[in-house]
């Protein structure tokens, strides 16, 4: 992450209006833990993207989720992203999840309901509704969200390597993980 943060900043020298520069950037900081610079970095992105871009929101929610545990402001910065996004799966995803660990079961079951009904193409969502089934006591739903995550995507553990690539291994530590 090091070299990349420094070929990065070599890149904005060269072309310091693009907004994609700084947010690589930013993920740069956060995967070596300058929280700091990295919220200057997603700053200056929104500043410079389109209007209502929502990767600000969500590499801002990731800061909040995985190296701060505020949850709560990663909700707002969620429902922010669905405002912008409405038709997408991941971030009712997140933000159901996120519900979940802030013990909101009812609005986590909504959000991942929703996000499975958006045809998710990771099994992250149907993780999140197998947790709540669990909790639930409702083993029927569990098994059938387990028996189409299965079949839909075979390899479970994609979202931890994700998260180990993005940013590291503290991440994949994280409860929501």
């Amino acid at each position: 992450p090091e070299l990349a943060i420094t070929f990065l900043d070599q890149a904005i020298v060269t072309n310091g209006g693009n907004a994609l520069l700084y947010l690589g950037r930013a993920l740069g900081y956060q995967r070596v833990s300058d929280i700091d610079a990295a919220q200057e970095d997603i700053d200056t992105a929104r500043r410079l993207g389109p209007e209502n871009w929502a990767m600000p929101d969500i590499m801002l929610a990731n800061e909040a989720v995985y190296f701060q545990q505020d949850y709560e402001s990663a909700v707002g910065l969620l429902d922010t992203y669905i405002s912008t996004r409405p038709d997408a799966w991941f971030p009712y995803t997140y933000r159901g999840s996120v519900h979940y660990l802030l013990q909101n079961y009812d609005l986590a079951r909504l959000d991942i309901e929703q996000a499975l009904a958006l045809n998710p193409v990771s099994n992250i969502p149907y993780a999140s509704g197998v947790g709540l089934a669990l909790r639930d006591a409702d083993f029927v739903r569990t098994q059938a969200l387990i028996q189409e995550a299965q079949r839909k995507f075979p390899n479970p553990s994609v979202l931890e390597q994700i998260l180990s690539a993005t940013f590291n291994e503290e991440a994949v530590s994280s409860p929501l993980t």
